[in-house]
């Protein structure tokens, strides 16, 4: 992140963040249309110019950040969720907008619960202020906060992150498990601007990405030996012979304080193998 962000509570109009960018660097295209037809997928924002800098003042209000939302969901929902926050990388050059302007931080990734819709901080300047590392650690925090209830989804979502990261093929990999629904209206909005703006694809606004050039593939089931070969098993079962456990009494242990403690025990190891998984990603940027 190459500009600092304030963070401001107000009693009023609740909390905002403030961003300030040398006035040579504002991306008049991207503002200009954000201003006059703000997409759903951003705070709204307003600015002001002082002493050769813009100021960016976004509204955050009362939405909470993603982090403050972690849990399991069912299938259908984890899907759509993937797609509202990886689709505005797909749809943002109709508002002249571009993919790594947006603030690649799930600190800064805002969730209305009732909605179900995210909003990120988009920064209209012609400088990048994440890359694509920070895009795929981005993608490794929302999988560690947001679980399917299907484990096989979940192995495919953790695959397609391992491998070279790419937001257009993971979207398509993940088109069987989102309603009808949700997909007919992605569309309809994408379309909507469209009519009015002309759009480029995400390989040519995504140059740093490995990936984006490569055909979607079936991906298979299962954690394959990627990431410095960090494996889990992910389903939670323990084939350890728990059976035979016993307190410390020597008595069996009950089957409910069992299951609690194998509840507890997995989810410790999901998030051991989550940090485990963005360090090894960190370091793969640091000594490249």
């Amino acid at each position: 992140m190459i500009y600092e962000i304030e963070s401001k509570n107000d009693f009023s109009t609740g909390a905002s963040l403030i961003v300030k960018i040398p006035a040579d660097e504002l991306d008049k295209n991207a503002l200009y249309t954000i201003l006059s037809e703000k997409p759903e997928f951003i705070l709204p924002l307003r600015y002001r110019s002082m002493d050769g800098q813009i100021e960016f003042v976004y509204q955050v209000g009362s939405l909470r950040p993603l982090q403050d939302f972690p849990g399991t969901c069912p299938t259908k929902e984890c899907a759509e969720l993937w797609v509202k926050t990886l689709g505005p990388f797909l749809e943002c050059g109709d508002w002249f907008m571009r993919p790594y302007s947006f603030l690649l931080d799930t600190q800064y990734l805002f969730f209305d619960k009732d909605k179900r819709t995210i909003s990120y901080v988009y920064i209209p300047s012609i400088r990048d202020c994440c890359d694509y590392a920070d895009l795929r650690v981005m993608a490794v925090e929302v999988a560690a906060i947001v679980t399917a209830d299907d484990v096989a989804l979940e192995n495919k979502i953790l695959r397609m992150i391992m491998r070279d990261f790419n937001p257009k093929d993971f979207l398509q990999n993940l088109k069987p498990y989102i309603s009808k629904s949700a997909q007919l209206s992605s569309v309809a909005n994408a379309s909507a601007s469209s009519a009015a703006r002309e759009s480029a694809d995400i390989a040519d606004r995504m140059p740093n990405n490995p990936a984006a050039s490569q055909t979607p593939e079936k991906i298979s089931e299962g954690v394959p030996h990627a990431a410095r070969d960090i494996i889990i098993n992910l389903s939670g079962e323990d084939n350890s012979g728990e059976d035979a456990e016993t307190d410390p009494g020597g008595k069996r242990a009950s089957k409910k304080k069992r299951k609690k403690e194998k509840k507890l025990k997995h989810g410790k190891d999901k998030d051991d193998f989550y940090n485990r998984l963005k360090n090894s990603l960190q370091e793969e940027v640091i000594i490249s």
